[in-house]
């Protein structure tokens, strides 16, 4: 058998051998039904609170004061300030 046909044949039996995991039994989460109310409720408080608060601070707050913010004095962190020098 040439190599190149050995590759392929090594190539099909690895991708096979992979999907089939994918077919077999799934274990159900225990957590699930408390995992579902847990990210209801994230998603209520995004929509609800923190979304409408944090385009509020962007339609209030200037770009610059924002990334002053962000940034401390002289525009870079102190350990990249540090690493630098």
């Amino acid at each position: 058998m040439p190599a190149s046909r050995v590759i392929l044949w090594l190539l099909t039996t690895i991708c096979l051998a992979h999907v089939s995991g994918c077919a077999s039994v799934q274990h159900p989460d225990p957590f699930e039904p408390v995992n579902r109310k847990v990210f209801a409720f994230d998603e209520g408080v995004d929509h609800a609170v923190l979304r409408p608060t944090a385009q509020a601070y962007v339609a209030v707050v200037p770009a610059p004061v924002r990334t002053g913010i962000t940034l401390p004095p002289g525009g870079r962190w102190p350990l990249f300030a540090k690493a630098e020098s």
